[in-house]
């Protein structure tokens, strides 16, 4: 909750200027964003040293209450090196560093320079016009079928939504995550997706008696925020009545990004009878013991696995989802050697370009023929 974030705010707060010395300056400029003023710095040799112990002190996990935390830092740094700079401008360029420190994973550094401005702008034009797409609306929803490898029977489909940026460009699902994630618009995304795969399914018609899912992907960020998760855990409770059941792909990240908080909210969507399925399985951190708590019903394994034929990878991860006993599926199906070697090994589900290019909505509507059905 927030009195524990705030509890856990401080103490980062105390173990860093801990680390600091007499002479340096840390504050809290909002969020859980620090600015620290390292000050006789003589190159960006010193910056970097700095950023190293700071990372290193939060290496060490957070006890709150009853819970052990683990925090980890994007640093960005920037260098004042001329009489009379002005502080508002190193700030912005410690700010632009950070967030591409932040785009290359957590726990990670970047010193400003020429390529991180030019980085920068292109990042500010493209969350500009992704921004603007997103509040006119002007994305598209596709979906990726999900079957059943023995029999090709239809198990669900998976929402992905796309964008246009200029005549004759197309951005597909996994890309877009990947870069409104690098932009901060990835909760925005994830919230259209959601909303616009619930009025696709409110008009879908009749379904039959076993009713294929309709799978939606959620990012970390809608665990990490609380309010975001509220946000989340209400949309699904809004699904509308007679639809497709509604399926939540987690990916790994948002399990390892804040521990206590992703199980109060995979607990809290599974008591409203949501599917919960983990993502990107094969590439995670979270520990064993963990993934035996959670309420999960299956586990995809990563596309990158697949691709990479990785057979001893695959067969630890069917073999782990079965002694859970949740289902297993697999990502980025792209041969029939593949399925048939998932298939002998135990997986149970596919996606991928084998199985079905992505449909349109009409034409999800009027039952494409997939290659696993032929």
């Amino acid at each position: 909750g927030h009195i524990a974030a705030d509890r856990l705010l401080t103490m980062v707060a105390e173990r860093l200027r801990a680390g600091l010395r007499p002479a340096d300056t840390i504050a809290r400029v909002g969020g859980d964003e620090f600015v620290m003023l390292i000050t006789d710095a003589a190159d960006p040799s010193d910056g970097v040293n700095a950023a190293e112990r700071i990372l290193h002190t939060l290496e060490e996990p957070f006890r709150v209450g009853t819970h052990e935390l683990t925090v980890r830092a994007s640093i960005g740094i920037a260098m004042a090196t001329e009489p009379g700079t002005n502080p508002a401008e190193v700030l912005e360029q410690a700010d632009q560093a950070m967030y591409i420190a932040k785009s290359n994973g957590r726990g990670k550094f970047q010193v400003y320079d020429r390529a991180v401005h030019e980085e920068s702008a292109r990042r500010l034009e493209t969350e500009t016009g992704l921004r603007n797409s997103i509040e006119s609306g002007d994305l598209g929803l596709m979906f990726e079928p999900i079957v059943e490898i023995a029999t090709g029977r239809i198990h669900g489909y998976e929402a992905q939504v796309e964008w246009s940026p200029a005549p004759g460009l197309t951005v597909p699902g996994v890309t877009l995550r990947r870069l409104a994630r690098q932009v901060g618009l990835v909760g925005p995304i994830d919230r259209w997706t959601l909303d616009r795969a619930a009025e696709f399914a409110t008009g879908w018609g009749h379904l039959g008696d076993e009713p294929p899912c309709l799978a939606v992907n959620i990012s970390e960020t809608q665990f990490i925020d609380p309010s975001e998760a509220d946000d989340l855990i209400s949309r699904v409770a809004g699904w509308p009545n007679h639809a497709p059941p509604i399926r939540i792909e987690v990916g790994a990240a948002a399990l390892d990004a804040d521990e206590h908080r992703s199980q109060i909210v995979l607990e809290r969507l599974a008591e409203l009878g949501t599917e919960i399925v983990i993502s990107g399985f094969g590439t995670g951190r979270t520990s064993l013991r963990r993934l035996a708590r959670l309420p999960i019903r299956g586990v995809v394994i990563d596309a990158g696995i697949v691709a990479d034929r990785d057979w001893n990878v695959v067969r630890l991860a069917i073999g782990l989802a079965q002694m859970l006993g949740v289902q297993v599926g697999a990502d980025g199906v792209a041969t029939g050697e593949q399925a048939e070697r998932l298939r002998d090994l135990g997986c149970e589900l596919a996606s991928g370009a084998y199985v079905s290019p992505r449909l349109t909505p009409d034409e999800l509507r009027l039952g494409a023929t997939l290659p696993l059905e032929r």
